[in-house]
This record gives C-alpha cells, sequence and structure tokens, in this order.
C-alpha cells in the first residue's frame, strides 16, 4: 500500500490528504446522526482516517523537498 501512496503524484496525493482529513469530520458526524454509535468507535474511526490523511501529506511534503532540493 505504501508503494501505491508514493507513486501518486505530489498534488494528487495533496488534494487526496486535506480531503481525508476535512472530509473525516463530516463523515464521523453523519455517521453519528445516521447510526447510534458510540463515541469511542467514532474516536478510533477518525483515528484511522487521520492515520491514512497523514501518510498522504507526508508523501506529498516529501516529493516537494525531494523536488526542491533538486533545483539547489
Amino acid at each position: 500500500m505504501i508503494n501505491k501512496i508514493k507513486a501518486l503524484p505530489e498534488k494528487v496525493s495533496l488534494a487526496i490528504g486535506f480531503t481525508l482529513i476535512l472530509g473525516n469530520l463530516l463523515l464521523v458526524f453523519l455517521l453519528s446522526l445516521l447510526f447510534p454509535i458510540n463515541m469511542w468507535i467514532a474516536m478510533i474511526e477518525g483515528g484511522i482516517i487521520s492515520g491514512i490523511a497523514i501518510l498522504f501529506l507526508l508523501n506529498a511534503s516529501d516529493k516537494r523537498r525531494s523536488r526542491i532540493d533538486k533545483k539547489n
């Protein structure tokens, strides 16, 4: 899975990461309205999605840093 994330372009990875972070809050809120879920389950779901989003954001920042270092 990490290799597939690393294969994504910088801008796509950045967009997916930000979308997951912003959409995560909305998703957890809507799921709590539709289904009576425990607060701990919502926190675990949010943590997993946020962790995946951080992987995308770190990938984008790593690619940007390596691209800028090549110019200098």
